[in-house]
């Protein structure tokens, strides 16, 4: 009994620590799969709490089904779990909980956190296998030079007379330097690696981080893309939610979470409060904004229509988003192939030139 209850506290422990975007997008797809049968709110969540696996959403469940009895709404229920749902989500149900149309913004929610989960997937996945290589080579040619090459030198050594190449004698100097200082090496990687964690932890990191992304070709436009995607997506259902403009780009400022975007968007705040244009203000900031939008923007703001001028946006960036992400997946492996094999000919020449020269020294 005591290793069961041991084993399940533990399930409870992981599935409440890592109860995120997977999770969400099935509670409320679920949740909208029932909504849309015409079953009740709360034999919905009933519903989920019976048939799902997952420790930490059947607590959660079963939270809001107490809630929901005791005539509460599904919004103040949400809002009183904020370590699984933020604003965004108890803000929009709310908007949409009096238009008897709840489905439908359930629905929405579903399908943005699936949209993102797929996006991060897929750029994750274009990065990671290069990743892997670039880490793998490294490790493999630092022990080349610190543990293969030096055993070729010495026999080098034993030829006084011998001229080594320029190359060999670049290469030799290197496996010496790796060889000697291997503490003070790996120390000063850690100090850095650790040095940048700390950097990128703050939001004057994150702007340079983010500007340096900006700055890298392809990678700028998929990074510039995908969060002009997230912000149009999230605005139109908070716009076809009837949110006002000011509560749309406050809760926009928390959904981006990158603080290069903070200005915009509290100057977009601001602007609104004193009845001015948002085109006005987001043409400052023509990097992070690109002129078509802005040209949608006021298109939008001048009909009134500025839920459709954002749903245009998508339209007209996604499908470059998914046609950039997959030419880099296909593009970056042989390029990094490319520069290690680059590596590996250099590494080459030197050590058999010195073999080649300590053949002649032999012969003569």
């Amino acid at each position: 009994m005591f290793l069961d209850s041991t084993i399940l506290s533990a399930l409870t422990s992981y599935d409440k620590s890592n109860f995120w975007m997977k999770q969400k997008i099935f509670f409320f797809k679920e949740l909208w799969y029932l909504l849309k049968w015409w079953v009740g709110i709360a034999e919905s969540i009933e519903t989920i709490n019976q048939n799902t696996d997952n420790f930490a959403l059947k607590e959660i469940t079963r939270q809001i089904y107490e809630y929901i009895k005791s005539w509460k709404s599904l919004s103040f229920a949400l809002l009183r779990q904020p370590e699984y749902f933020d604003e965004w989500d108890v803000t929009i149900i709310k908007s949409w909980e009096h238009s008897w149309n709840l489905g439908v913004v359930v629905q929405s929610l579903s399908n943005e956190y699936q949209f993102i989960q797929t996006m991060q997937n897929k750029y994750k996945s274009a990065l990671t296998y290069p990743v892997m290589l670039i880490v793998i080579a490294i490790w493999a040619i630092i022990s080349l030079f610190a543990f293969v090459l030096p055993s070729i030198f010495d026999i080098a050594t034993q030829f006084p007379d011998m001229e080594l190449p320029r190359i060999t004698r670049f290469l030799q100097s290197i496996s010496a330097f790796l060889v000697e200082k291997r503490l003070l090496v790996l120390t000063g990687i850690f100090f850095v690696g650790f040095l940048l964690v700390i950097i990128f932890s703050t939001d004057t990191g994150q702007k340079v981080l983010f500007r340096f992304i900006l700055s890298v070709p392809v990678l700028w436009q998929i990074t510039q893309a995908y969060y002009l995607i997230k912000l149009s997506r999230y605005a139109r259902i908070m716009l076809d939610a009837w949110m006002n403009y000011v509560e749309v780009f406050r809760l926009l400022k928390n959904i981006l979470d990158v603080p290069l975007y903070d200005p915009l968007l509290d100057y977009v705040s601001s602007v609104l409060l004193r009845w001015w244009t948002i085109y006005e203000w987001m043409s400052m900031y023509n990097d992070l904004i690109p002129t078509t939008v802005t040209a949608l923007i006021k298109v939008g703001e001048k009909t009134a229509n500025l839920s459709e001028s954002f749903a245009n946006v998508v339209e007209i960036y996604e499908e470059d988003l998914r046609t950039n992400i997959d030419w880099l997946s296909k593009v970056i492996e042989p390029i990094m192939m490319v520069v290690i094999w680059g590596v590996i000919v250099v590494v080459a020449l030197g050590v058999f030139w010195v073999i080649f020269n300590i053949m002649d020294a032999v012969q003569m």
